[in-house]
């Protein structure tokens, strides 16, 4: 069947112009392109240890895919060509460590909101630069992001051969194993194809692959995200794959999700819901190994934004236990937290069942008809 008479193929185009339509440059067209987005430092659980990693999203277009109806990375793009440019990429990661020493951290974490691999978005001299630059420090390793697609055997065996010794990680969303909720649901340009070939090639170099799971996609209830998110690890431990990031979604401006919560067809994940993920997978899959994307809880980060919550009471406790988890992955931490919000959660939990009898792909449907 020719792609335009596939009605999956249609009710993604509609769904791509809606998410283009709502996208919008939130960088300053006059920002100093010379300095990454952000720099920090802090420790995370890397690889079975505790390593210091310096953090650096670099100022770039963005993704230049940007289709996913819940991402607000590529708003956080800077709408100039020239940022594009080798000298200023190499600029942006040298002022990282103006004040600085690489060799200070075991993890050196590099961002672009988007795609490290592609050439639209990072050009091949400045990666080089910047492997070159690893492989001469004391850090031991290097993490990136990308989609699969760009993820090809040019690429890493350019980085195998500047890298040297040193450990290079790629992050990949994949987002869920579900072929709707991921290809229509999150309007993503990932399939599980791309995403094996890449896993296959990264695996070859012995490099490690880091999965990004979505906690509760647009157009799920909870429910359904809970057991979406099992599934997607049962997938990932089948390709023994058990290291893995866990986000939460948050309703960001300008985003298609915003507009289904603003249309009450979407509320943001219960901290609950988290928590009960982590029992879970513990019980099904001991090997896995996730843990949970914290900057998306955190709303001094993200103050525009609708992140994951449960109440004021035991809110902040639980995000900080949450933190201690990815640490240490002691699933003790959540034995005693009791609230009265639960009961909330399990009734919430029951109206939503009772709400939205229709699948998924019945619910993006109508959306598309009433939008």
């Amino acid at each position: 069947m020719p792609k335009n008479q596939d009605p999956i193929y249609e009710l993604k185009a509609k769904l791509t112009r809606l998410v283009f339509q709502l996208r919008t440059n939130t960088i300053p067209y006059n920002a100093d392109i010379g300095l990454p987005q952000s720099s920090n430092e802090d420790c995370i659980l890397f690889n079975n240890k505790i390593a210091k990693r310096k953090r650096i999203v670099l100022l770039t277009n963005g993704c230049r895919v940007a289709t996913c109806t819940m991402c607000p990375l590529p708003n956080e793009g800077i709408n100039s060509p020239s940022v594009t440019k080798a000298e200023n990429i190499i600029n942006q990661f040298e002022s990282a460590f103006k004040n600085d020493d690489m060799d200070n951290y075991d993890l050196i974490t590099i961002y672009n909101n988007g795609n490290f691999f592609s050439n639209a978005e990072i050009l091949p001299q400045a990666r080089k630069y910047i492997y070159q630059k690893i492989s001469k420090s004391k850090c031991s390793a290097l993490l990136v992001e990308s989609l699969p697609h760009f993820i090809n055997e040019q690429n890493i065996k350019e980085a195998n051969a500047y890298l040297k010794n040193k450990t290079l990680a790629v992050s990949i969303g994949l987002q869920s194993s579900n072929d709707i909720i991921r290809e229509l649901a999150i309007n993503s340009t990932c399939n599980k194809i791309s995403f094996e070939q890449a896993v296959k090639i990264l695996k070859k170099y012995s490099y490690l692959v880091i999965p990004f799971l979505i906690i509760k996609a647009p157009f799920l209830t909870e429910q359904e995200a809970i057991e979406d998110v099992i599934a997607s690890i049962k997938y990932l431990s089948s390709l023994n794959i058990n290291d893995l990031v866990l986000c939460p979604t948050r309703i960001a401006p300008n985003t298609l999700l915003e507009v289904l919560y603003k249309k009450k067809l979407f509320s943001a994940p219960w901290l609950w819901s988290i928590i009960e993920i982590l029992k879970q997978n513990s019980q099904i899959n001991k090997s896995s190994q996730p843990r949970i994307a914290i900057s998306e809880l955190d709303i001094n980060k993200n103050p525009k934004s609708i992140c994951a919550y449960n109440c004021s009471k035991c809110s902040t406790k639980i995000i900080n236990k949450i933190n201690q988890f990815n640490t240490n992955r002691d699933l003790s931490l959540f034995e005693n937290i009791r609230c009265g919000c639960y009961e909330t959660y399990k009734k919430c939990l029951n109206k939503e069942n009772d709400v939205f009898t229709d699948t998924p792909l019945k619910r993006i449907i109508t959306f598309l008809e009433q939008i």
